[in-house]
């Protein structure tokens, strides 16, 4: 295994780290998974146009979403502070099928209680030990394949993503 070097790699690396910490993610890929089997299922820079992503989740999805340093001295005390943000991405399959509203309200509810229970262990490590310390913007909402998709493809599954922006604190 290669550590992370540079600039964009250890914010990625830190909240693949603070994702696989999270007992309701690892948990969701199956009771008690480990660490090492959570960190199977968060990727960087997955492809969604590759076709079916079923076989994948549940799963996280991070990338750099946005990367800054800023001069904070002149002279001799010229240093830089970096930033950014890191795009998180939640997906799994609909775990509850069917075309009632009911049905729809379960699913959609289902995969919000995940994801907000994922957000809300993450808050928990937030800044803590060596954990990123960041600030949380959604960048869209959950939602759910188009019905056409999810029937003609059997690619039913949710989605939702925040971005994870940190560093630039003096």
């Amino acid at each position: 295994m290669t550590f992370p070097a540079g600039l964009l790699s250890p914010p990625l690396d830190a909240v693949e780290r603070m994702l696989a910490a999270c007992a309701s993610f690892r948990n969701r890929i199956a009771s008690g998974a480990s660490v090492a089997t959570a960190r199977q299922h968060i990727h960087w820079h997955l492809d969604f146009d590759d076709g079916n992503v079923n076989w994948r989740c549940p799963m996280a999805v991070l990338w750099m979403g946005e990367f800054s340093q800023q001069r904070t001295g002149q002279g001799a005390s010229n240093t830089m502070t970096s930033g950014g943000g890191v795009v998180l991405v939640l997906v799994d399959n609909a775990r509850q099928n069917g075309h009632t509203p009911e049905a729809e309200k379960q699913s959609a509810q289902d995969f919000c209680d995940w994801a907000g229970t994922v957000l809300e262990e993450l808050a928990a490590i937030n800044g803590s030990g060596d954990y990123l310390h960041y600030d949380l913007e959604m960048l869209h909402p959950p939602q759910r394949t188009a019905r056409p998709q999810r029937l003609a493809e059997q690619n039913d599954y949710w989605e939702t993503a925040f971005q994870l922006s940190f560093g630039h604190e003096e």
